[in-house]
Protein backbone atom coordinates (compact mmCIF):
# COMPACT_ATOMS: atom_id res chain seq x y z
CA UNK A 1 0.00 0.00 0.00
CA UNK A 2 1.54 3.24 -1.01
CA UNK A 3 1.70 5.81 1.89
CA UNK A 4 0.10 9.37 0.65
CA UNK A 5 -0.72 12.61 2.78
CA UNK A 6 -4.53 11.66 1.93
CA UNK A 7 -3.54 8.31 3.23
CA UNK A 8 -1.83 9.65 6.56
CA UNK A 9 -4.50 12.30 7.51
CA UNK A 10 -7.51 9.12 6.87
CA UNK A 11 -4.94 6.90 9.62
CA UNK A 12 -4.83 9.87 11.74
CA UNK A 13 -8.16 10.56 11.78
CA UNK A 14 -9.06 6.61 12.19
CA UNK A 15 -6.98 6.15 15.19
CA UNK A 16 -8.64 9.08 17.03
CA UNK A 17 -11.82 8.08 15.70
CA UNK A 18 -12.97 11.16 13.98
CA UNK A 19 -13.98 11.72 10.50
CA UNK A 20 -11.59 13.17 7.86
CA UNK A 21 -14.87 15.07 7.38
CA UNK A 22 -14.97 16.73 10.71
CA UNK A 23 -11.11 16.69 10.46
CA UNK A 24 -10.60 18.98 6.69
CA UNK A 25 -12.56 21.60 8.44
CA UNK A 26 -11.45 24.84 10.17
CA UNK A 27 -13.17 24.21 13.44
CA UNK A 28 -10.97 24.68 16.18
CA UNK A 29 -12.05 21.94 18.36
CA UNK A 30 -9.00 20.24 20.54
CA UNK A 31 -9.53 17.00 19.41
CA UNK A 32 -9.68 18.19 15.69
CA UNK A 33 -6.88 20.06 15.81
CA UNK A 34 -5.01 17.68 17.43
CA UNK A 35 -5.48 15.40 14.34
CA UNK A 36 -4.97 18.27 11.87
CA UNK A 37 -1.41 19.08 13.73
CA UNK A 38 0.12 15.11 14.10
CA UNK A 39 -1.31 14.56 10.14
CA UNK A 40 0.89 17.68 9.53
CA UNK A 41 3.76 16.20 11.24
CA UNK A 42 3.84 12.74 9.32
CA UNK A 43 3.44 14.18 6.35
CA UNK A 44 6.21 16.06 6.86
CA UNK A 45 8.09 13.46 8.57
CA UNK A 46 6.77 10.67 5.25
CA UNK A 47 7.47 13.56 2.94
CA UNK A 48 10.59 15.49 3.46
CA UNK A 49 10.96 17.11 0.15
CA UNK A 50 7.42 18.41 0.68
CA UNK A 51 7.17 21.88 1.47
CA UNK A 52 5.14 23.63 4.48
CA UNK A 53 3.37 25.47 1.38
CA UNK A 54 2.44 21.83 0.04
CA UNK A 55 1.40 20.28 2.93
CA UNK A 56 -0.95 23.27 4.19
CA UNK A 57 -2.74 22.82 0.69
CA UNK A 58 -4.27 19.10 2.41
CA UNK A 59 -6.05 21.14 4.77
CA UNK A 60 -8.78 23.84 4.28
CA UNK A 61 -7.57 27.58 5.43
CA UNK A 62 -9.29 30.06 6.89
CA UNK A 63 -11.71 30.73 4.05
CA UNK A 64 -12.73 27.46 4.51
CA UNK A 65 -13.61 25.26 1.30
CA UNK A 66 -10.36 26.52 -0.39
CA UNK A 67 -7.23 24.21 0.50
CA UNK A 68 -4.77 27.12 1.65
CA UNK A 69 -3.55 26.01 5.28
CA UNK A 70 -0.41 28.86 5.51
CA UNK A 71 2.75 27.99 5.82
CA UNK A 72 3.24 29.23 9.08
CA UNK A 73 0.35 27.15 10.62
CA UNK A 74 2.12 24.28 9.05
CA UNK A 75 4.90 24.71 10.84
CA UNK A 76 3.73 26.00 14.15
CA UNK A 77 1.54 22.38 13.93
CA UNK A 78 4.81 20.87 13.33
CA UNK A 79 6.44 22.27 16.43
CA UNK A 80 4.28 22.12 18.59
CA UNK A 81 3.81 18.13 18.12
CA UNK A 82 7.54 18.20 18.35
CA UNK A 83 7.32 19.63 21.91
CA UNK A 84 4.60 17.67 22.88
CA UNK A 85 5.87 14.31 22.02
CA UNK A 86 8.89 15.23 24.26
CA UNK A 87 6.98 16.49 27.13
CA UNK A 88 3.52 15.22 27.03
CA UNK A 89 2.81 11.57 27.87
CA UNK A 90 -0.14 11.11 25.47
CA UNK A 91 1.63 12.41 22.98
CA UNK A 92 4.62 10.16 22.84
CA UNK A 93 2.30 7.22 23.09
CA UNK A 94 -0.07 8.30 19.81
CA UNK A 95 3.23 9.63 17.89
CA UNK A 96 4.81 6.13 19.24
CA UNK A 97 1.88 4.05 18.11
CA UNK A 98 1.30 5.78 14.74
CA UNK A 99 4.94 5.65 13.93
CA UNK A 100 4.99 1.75 14.37
CA UNK A 101 1.62 1.62 12.25
CA UNK A 102 3.38 3.33 9.28
CA UNK A 103 7.07 1.93 9.98
CA UNK A 104 6.08 -1.98 9.77
CA UNK A 105 3.48 -1.45 6.96
CA UNK A 106 0.57 -2.53 8.94
CA UNK A 107 -1.47 0.54 8.63
CA UNK A 108 -4.23 -0.39 10.78
CA UNK A 109 -7.22 1.64 10.51
CA UNK A 110 -10.90 0.23 10.59
CA UNK A 111 -12.55 -0.46 7.05
CA UNK A 112 -16.22 1.18 6.61
CA UNK A 113 -18.43 -1.45 6.78
CA UNK A 114 -16.14 -3.29 9.61
CA UNK A 115 -17.40 0.11 11.27
CA UNK A 116 -21.33 -0.33 10.45
CA UNK A 117 -21.24 -3.92 10.98
CA UNK A 118 -19.57 -3.89 14.43
CA UNK A 119 -22.12 -0.90 15.32
CA UNK A 120 -25.07 -2.46 14.18
CA UNK A 121 -24.33 -5.58 15.95
CA UNK A 122 -23.41 -3.47 18.99
CA UNK A 123 -26.50 -1.95 18.65
CA UNK A 124 -28.43 -5.39 18.49
CA UNK A 125 -27.04 -6.38 21.66
CA UNK A 126 -28.25 -3.69 23.13
CA UNK A 127 -31.84 -4.34 21.88
CA UNK A 128 -32.05 -7.48 22.92
CA UNK A 129 -30.84 -6.89 26.60
CA UNK A 130 -33.39 -4.03 26.42
CA UNK A 131 -35.84 -6.27 25.45
CA UNK A 132 -35.23 -9.07 28.16
CA UNK A 133 -34.88 -6.44 30.94
CA UNK A 134 -38.29 -5.02 29.98
CA UNK A 135 -39.86 -8.59 29.79
CA UNK A 136 -38.68 -9.64 33.19
CA UNK A 137 -40.07 -5.95 34.43
CA UNK A 138 -43.35 -7.40 32.75
CA UNK A 139 -43.18 -11.21 34.41
CA UNK A 140 -42.57 -9.10 38.00
CA UNK A 141 -45.52 -7.06 37.25
CA UNK A 142 -47.19 -9.85 36.35
CA UNK A 143 -46.53 -11.69 39.61
CA UNK A 144 -47.46 -8.75 42.02
CA UNK A 145 -50.92 -8.35 40.09
CA UNK A 146 -51.65 -12.02 40.72
CA UNK A 147 -50.21 -11.97 44.55
CA UNK A 148 -52.72 -9.18 45.47
CA UNK A 149 -55.73 -10.59 43.63
CA UNK A 150 -54.99 -13.75 45.86
CA UNK A 151 -54.73 -11.75 49.10
CA UNK A 152 -57.89 -9.57 48.32
CA UNK A 153 -59.44 -13.24 47.96
CA UNK A 154 -57.85 -14.08 51.07
CA UNK A 155 -60.09 -11.57 52.78
CA UNK A 156 -63.02 -10.74 53.67
CA UNK A 157 -64.86 -7.90 52.13
CA UNK A 158 -65.78 -6.87 55.77
CA UNK A 159 -61.95 -6.86 56.98
CA UNK A 160 -61.83 -4.13 54.08
CA UNK A 161 -64.36 -1.87 55.08
CA UNK A 162 -63.21 -2.13 59.14
CA UNK A 163 -59.81 -1.04 57.87
CA UNK A 164 -61.69 2.07 56.49
CA UNK A 165 -64.22 2.88 59.50
CA UNK A 166 -63.26 0.77 62.41
CA UNK A 167 -66.60 0.98 63.79
CA UNK A 168 -68.66 1.31 61.32
CA UNK A 169 -71.89 1.71 64.21
CA UNK A 170 -70.49 4.78 66.35
CA UNK A 171 -70.70 8.01 64.05
CA UNK A 172 -67.92 10.39 64.80
CA UNK A 173 -67.98 14.11 64.09
CA UNK A 174 -65.24 15.47 62.04
CA UNK A 175 -64.09 17.09 64.91
CA UNK A 176 -64.21 14.64 67.61
CA UNK A 177 -60.49 13.82 66.81
CA UNK A 178 -59.00 17.30 67.83
CA UNK A 179 -58.34 17.54 71.21
CA UNK A 180 -60.20 19.70 73.59
CA UNK A 181 -58.24 22.48 75.58
CA UNK A 182 -58.16 21.42 79.19
CA UNK A 183 -55.19 23.95 79.99
CA UNK A 184 -56.21 25.55 83.24
CA UNK A 185 -53.50 28.60 82.36
CA UNK A 186 -54.93 29.07 79.02
CA UNK A 187 -58.64 29.36 80.22
CA UNK A 188 -57.25 31.50 83.28
CA UNK A 189 -55.17 33.26 81.39
CA UNK A 190 -58.67 33.77 79.09
CA UNK A 191 -60.53 34.62 82.54
CA UNK A 192 -58.23 37.55 83.55
CA UNK A 193 -57.98 39.36 79.96
CA UNK A 194 -62.02 39.52 80.47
Amino acid sequence: MKITPELIIEVVCNYFQLQVSSVLTTDRDKELVRARQISMYFIKKMFIGLSQAKIGSYFPGKTGNENNKDHATVFHAIKTVNNLKDTDKDYKKYINELTLNFMSGSIEYPKPKQVISEFVLNENNRLKNEVMRLKLNIELLEMEINRLKIDKQKTPKKEFINLINPHPDKKESPFSKIPSCTNKEYTGYREHQL
